[in-house]
């Protein structure tokens, strides 16, 4: 008798534990969510992992902070700054929420766009550590957000500049300087220029530049060395995340990378061969093709970025996964209209009812073998999941 799927192969990460077969404690078992995760009895994937480079401290610190953002509820795990900050002091820079990046002040000074110069947080921000962006609508600088790392690391500091960009949101980059500017020469210099090779003072280089993605930096406590994180474009799906520290001229240099997944084009073609997969590409096909006017929005590219974000979840972090606005419900009865309105439209729903029972089944058998789940919670772990991602290609 023929299995109802093949599955993934998955790459082993033999320099680093597998998180998913880590424990946890009761008190995480207790929610639903936690309900998700695999089986203590079971190693399972070896994600996330240490690729690239070699296995020592530094690169162990980060797998840490990596670690935890994977294990985090936050859809994207670049965007789990705050919770992992607060399992661990060593992340000094991090994103502070959908559009603004925190720094610990004990070891960052501060300047923010309308602030009152270097450090300029309130004195609530200061005495915990932490400080926020926080600019008025009226204020248009270059720079809405810069920090200068306090204490050199033989010599090289780093700073992080948040730049305003437009409607979609800000910019950011990671210079590292050997200058010996105090903060405030540092803000005056780098506040209104273009960061290029061309563009920076002497004694600047960039590390990166003009990014969508907000940065994350580690300091070794033991050694007080400083690593940043480039956690790549948030429109990707779990991408690698490239590490950096600086080199003995000042420079950055990626000294490893961390991988979230098996490396593949897109999520979706990580699903198990059969009916799972063959249902991703055929709500992809009733998404469609975007149309050419659908303005700077781009919504159906936006909608299929993030289908292929759930799909990684699906695989990787079903604990992860969030619920989609529209109701299946909603969904089945929007269908229902729009396979009136083409002859191919209905074959694919007719191919659709036929898909669904049986890609929950494969997704069940996943959760079984991959997961280490016993039968009847990677049953009702696939029914909850497989609903979610059905209606994940809706908008309503």
């Amino acid at each position: 008798m023929n299995t109802i799927y093949s599955p993934p192969v998955f790459l082993s990460c033999a320099l680093a534990v597998s998180l998913l077969a880590a424990p946890h404690s009761a008190a995480q078992n207790t929610s639903e969510k936690q309900t998700d995760r695999p089986s203590k009895s079971k190693p399972s994937l070896s994600y996330p992992c240490i690729i690239a480079g070699p296995v020592n401290a530094d690169s162990q610190l980060v797998l840490k902070a990596a670690r935890l953002a994977f294990q985090s509820d936050c859809t994207d795990a670049f965007a789990a700054g705050e919770e992992v900050r607060k399992k661990m002091k060593e992340l000094v820079v991090w994103p502070a929420d959908s559009s603004d990046i925190t720094a610990d002040t004990t070891q960052f000074t501060v300047k923010k766009a309308g602030g009152a110069g270097a450090d300029g947080a309130s004195s609530d921000s200061a005495k915990s550590g932490d400080s926020k962006s926080d600019v008025a609508a009226s204020d248009t600088p270059a720079s809405k957000f810069m920090c200068v790392q306090k204490t050199p690391y033989q010599g090289t500091r780093f700073v992080v500049r948040q730049k305003y960009f437009n409607w979609q949101g800000d910019w950011f980059n990671i210079l590292l300087t050997k200058s010996k500017d105090t903060p405030d020469e540092v803000f005056n210099k780098l506040d209104n220029i273009e960061i290029g090779p061309d563009t920076l003072p002497e004694g600047y280089v960039s590390v990166t530049r003009d990014t969508w993605q907000k940065p994350w930096i580690l300091r070794n406590k033991a050694t007080g060395k400083f690593i940043a994180i480039d956690t790549q474009h948030p429109a990707e799906a779990m991408s690698d995340w490239d590490v950096y520290a600086p080199n003995k001229d000042g420079k950055g240099k990626i000294i490893c990378k961390i991988r979230f997944k098996t490396p593949s084009k897109n999520a979706s073609s990580l699903l198990p061969k059969g009916p799972l997969s063959q249902i991703a590409v055929l709500l992809d096909k009733i998404i469609g093709i975007p149309k050419e006017d659908e303005g700077t929005m781009h919504p159906t590219d936006r909608l299929k970025n993030d289908v292929q974000k759930m799909w990684g979840n699906l695989l990787f972090r079903p604990w992860a996964l969030s619920q989609p606005d529209a109701t299946k419900a909603q969904v089945d009865k929007h269908l229902k209209k729009w396979q009136k309105g083409a002859r191919a439209f209905h074959d694919q729903y007719v191919q659709l009812q036929t898909l669904y029972p049986q890609a929950q089944a494969a997704l069940t058998q996943y959760y079984e073998e991959v997961l280490g789940k016993p039968h009847e919670a990677a049953q009702k772990m696939a029914t909850k999941n497989l609903d979610i991602a059905y209606r994940s290609h809706f908008r309503l």
